[in-house]
Order: C-alpha cells, then structure tokens, then sequence
C-alpha cells in the first residue's frame, strides 16, 4: 500500500496494479547496472584517503609529491577520455551488455595492479586503468539504462547512475579510513565481481536487438523487463518504425551539428557537465581535507568528512553499419543535442566536484579542523549518498529544470562561502577560528545541491535527447568532454590553489555555477513527460501534435 500511494504520487499511475510495482520496478531494473556506478565511485574516492599516506614516509612507494599525487589523481580523468570516445563504436557493435560485462576486466586490472605496485609508475598506470574503465561505465550505464527504461520510470532510472556513485564513493572513504593500502584495493574490487554475477543476468537492450534485426530476442527482452502480464507487443511495433525511420538514412557523427534537434541536445548536455564541473564538486571531494585544515577548525578534518558525507546521504537518496560519426554533426538534430549534452556535462564538471571528491582530506586539512581528515571524507560521502536520494524520487514529478536551477544555484552559494572562508585566512589573515564550522557547513551545502541537479540530471539527459541510432556515439563524445574538462581541473586546481590560493579556485566554480543558472533558465528544454518525439520536434522548433498515451500502450518513444 505505501510502495502504491508513492507511486501514484509520483509516478501518473493509473491503476493499483501498476502502482503496486512501480517503484519496486524501478529500483529492481536499476539495481544491476548501477552496481558499475558503485565502481565509478570506488574509482574516484581512492584518491582521498589514499594521499596522506602516499605522501608520507610510511608508504612502501617512493614518498611522493604534492604534486606528483597530483598527476596520480588527475590521471585517471585521462584515462576516462580514452576509454569514452570508442566505447559508444564497441556498444553499437557488440551490444550494450556485453560491453559493461568486459568493462570489470579494466577495473579488476587496475585494483590488482595498485595491489603489488611498488613504483609511483605502476599507481599511474593503474589510475589510467580505471579511468579507461570510468569513461567507458559513464557512457554506457546512463545508455543501458535510458533503452531498458519505461517511461514512467525513466527520470528515476537516470538519476540512479548518480546515486549509485555516490555509495561507490562513500563506501571508498569509509574503506579508506579504517582500512590499510590493501585493505581498500581488495575492497574495492569486490564491487565489479558482484556486479557481473548480478548483470549477466540482465537482458540486453531491446533498442539494440531490434536495430540488429533479432525481433524475437527483442520481444522476450521487453517481457522480461516489463512483466509477463503485459504486452509488449506496442512497444516492440514502435522500436521497429523507429528502427526502420533511421536506417532509411545514413547518419554519421555530424549529424549533431547539422540537424536542429541534437546540436540543441549536444548544447545542453555539454553546458551541464561544464557547470556541473565548475560548481567545484571535484575540488571539495578531492581537497576536502586540506580545507578543513587550511580553515583551522578544531574539528578532526576526517570527522568533518564524515560528517559532510552524512548529511548528503540524508538529502539525496562499434559503431552502427548503418550510421556514421558524421551524422552527429551533419544532421541538424543531432548537433543540437550534442551541444546541449556536452554543455551540461561540462557546467556538471566545473561546479567543481572533481576536485572537492579527489582532495577532500586535503581541504579538511586545511581548515585546520581537529577531526580526522578521513572521518571528514566519511561524512562528505554519506552526505551526498543521502542527497542522492532526492532526485530519483522527485524528477519524474518536479522536473529537470527546477531542480537544476536550484542546484547550480546551491553549489553557487556553497563555493562561494568556501572562497571568502579561504580569502579571510590566507590573504587577509583574519582570525578565522570562530568560522572552522563554515568550511563544513559550504561542503555540505556543496554535496547536498549538488546531488539533486548537477550530480546526476546531466547523465539523465544525456539518454534522454538523443535517437537511439547515434545515442551511443554521442554518448562517447560527451563523456569525452566531461573528463577531459575533469583532467584539466583536478590537475591544474592544486596549482591555482598554490599560486593564487584556494578562494580563487572556487570563485571561478561560483562564476560558472550562476552561468549554469542562467542556461538552465534561458536554453535547456524541459524533458520531463514528453515522449523522444516530442524532444525532438521542440529542439527543431517545431509543435508537436503528440499526444500523451497510457504508457503500457505506447512505445518506450512515446514519453522520453
């Protein structure tokens, strides 16, 4: 009765039948994939608990370098360039399964390699290992998830990606502060060998088998997804014309910039990542240590990451035969959706969250907290495993819009709050002990509206404004976008902390955190309820004359 009262609540359920298994639905599609995410996080969260002992005497490698630890943490954002740009080619050709299945040879590669490494050499390779398997994951969870999805359920789905990061980070910085060097490599492993044990189970994406010709397979994938008391039959006839409407043409990657509708996408997506990478979010995960310290809080700067992380973890709950690169640019449609997707994964990048989950403790440290850096790390991630929460259960009601107004403007405050607690200390040498608390309260106010927008509405979009003929490869670009953007800020923001303090690093993510207020509020279409053909009329300016339909009747392309 509650899972039904819920779902009718958020979900336009219109049976009790339906409603009964709506939510459970959801979670249980999800669950699978999303333990990839968990991966992702377990990735990005090494880095934290993992530099006070790399840089100290302790440490069975060569003691490194501030800024050696630098380029092993920022290392993994190259890998993840390389491991998105083919990854869309090999899910086209090979299908969407079989491609995440081979994505836990590199992540299981990686955590044996940091395992017997005894070279600064070796931690570097291992970081471009995981990050080749991260930009791959980031790719083609969101995509999997997008085609395996109803369109009830879709929005809620999307934001499980982020979600699911978020416990892959937590559950990294928790390892990382009561385990050793090994313990947390093993740890962190473990997570890829559930996941294949749980995904081989999953069917492949019924988008996929149909754009490959396997009806047969496509429709026992959709019963199988769906439910045996349902017919799928609908559903199935509408891949099909949408299959058969795109293989009449040949599109290629330019197909993005040439039609309307993906180059407005391509704008939305990439102006996303950029904000939500300039909100700081990577600066505050990864420094978040050395902020606390730099702030002289007396609180341990490891409780203060814990602390943080409690309080988000409240608040969140090949290519195709037939298509070719140049499509995304040469079709009017594409290249709009590739711009708008790009640009959100770049507003998503520089919020800043890279360097916020890969320098935690160092920010923590900074502040001069008296909790232990690693605790503080503990609580940043339970924090934005909580917010995480949130989004999936109110975007399918609220929207995309809304809650991506309310994040950038969030991360805007947050950032901004973190620059004037670093400006009194550093360059105006103020007492700022009476103000160790805000360095804590800004990260977590950081991770919190983080979490509802920027955190995982740009993965969600992402899936939603494309076609399924060039979804993977625009996939592949925009994720390689967001981590070359990722690169570029974990690496140089320690310089520009150095050289012109901490304060200048995160008013540049404020400046692109009220930029991505603004695109949300003048650019980026609202996605929610509205079927891939209806996106698509209105990103070429065109009504569309679709109506909504019960969804059980409709095709997975009448609500995208």
């Amino acid at each position: 009765m509650i899972v039904e009262q819920f779902a009718r609540r958020f979900g336009r359920i219109d049976s009790p039948e339906r409603g009964k298994n709506y939510l459970c639905r959801a979670l249980s599609l999800g669950r699978s994939p999303c333990l990839l995410s968990i991966g992702v996080g377990t990735g990005l969260a090494w880095s934290a608990p993992m530099e006070k002992y790399l840089e100290s005497e302790e440490s069975h490698i060569a003691r490194m370098t501030e800024e050696e630890f630098s380029w092993t943490s920022s290392l993994l954002a190259i890998g993840a360039m390389v491991g998105a740009l083919p990854t869309g080619a090999l899910a086209n050709a090979l299908g969407r399964k079989r491609v995440l299945l081979m994505l836990t040879l590199p992540f299981l590669l990686s955590w044996g390699l940091i395992l017997v490494a005894n070279a600064a050499w070796m931690l570097n390779a291992a970081r471009v290992i995981v990050g080749v398997a991260i930009g791959s994951a980031c790719v083609l969870v969101p995509t999997y998830l997008s085609e395996i999805a109803e369109d009830e359920v879709r929005g809620t789905l999307g934001a499980l990606f982020q979600f699911f990061l978020t416990v892959g980070i937590v559950y990294g910085f928790c390892l990382g502060a009561y385990l050793d060097y090994y313990g947390l490599a093993v740890g962190c492993a473990v997570v890829e060998i559930l996941f294949v044990s749980t995904f081989v189970m999953m069917p492949e994406s019924p988008a996929w088998l149909v754009s490959k010709g396997q009806k047969s397979e496509a429709m026992k994938a959709l019963q199988r997804l769906r439910g045996d008391r349902y017919d799928v039959r609908a559903e199935l006839s509408q891949l099909q014309k949408e299959a058969e409407e795109k293989g009449n043409r040949r599109s290629s990657v330019f197909d993005l910039v040439r039609l309307e509708v993906p180059r407005k996408a391509l704008v939305i997506c990439l102006f996303g990542m950029i904000f939500q990478q300039l909100s700081g979010i990577n600066a505050v995960i990864f420094y978040a240590e050395g902020i606390f310290k730099a702030a002289g809080s007396k609180i341990d700067p490891k409780l203060s990451m814990i602390l943080v992380s409690s309080v988000q973890a409240s608040v969140n709950q090949a290519f195709n035969s037939t298509v070719k690169i140049t499509d995304l640019f040469t079709v009017k449609a594409n290249f709009k959706a590739l711009l708008f997707t790009c640009a959100g994964v770049s507003f998503q990048q520089f919020t800043g969250i890279n360097v916020v989950l890969f320098y935690t403790q160092n920010i923590f440290e900074e502040t001069g907290t008296n909790i232990d850096p690693a605790i503080c790390a503990i609580i940043t991630g339970v924090v934005q495993l909580g917010a995480s929460c949130v989004t999936p259960v109110v975007v399918d009601r609220l929207g995309r819009r809304p809650l991506l107004i309310v994040s950038g403007a969030g991360t805007a405050l947050a950032t901004g709050a973190l620059g004037v607690f670093f400006f009194m200390k550093d360059e105006l040498h103020s007492d700022v002990s009476q103000l160790s608390w805000l360095p804590i309260a800004s990260i977590i106010l950081f991770m919190c509206t983080y979490c509802i927008g920027w955190g995982p509405l740009p993965w969600g979009i992402m899936g939603e404004l494309f076609s399924a003929d060039v979804k993977a490869k625009a996939s592949s670009i925009t994720v390689l976008v967001c981590w070359a953007e990722a690169f570029v800020i974990t690496k140089y923001f320690s310089n520009i902390a150095q050289s012109a303090g901490f304060y200048t690093g995160f008013w540049i993510f404020t400046a692109f955190c009220v930029l991505s207020v603004l695109f949300t509020l003048f650019l980026l279409p609202e996605t929610k309820g509205k079927s891939l053909q209806q996106i698509q009329d209105e990103l070429n300016g065109v009504k569309s004359s679709a109506k909504k339909r019960d969804s059980r009747q409709s095709s997975t392309n009448e609500r995208f």
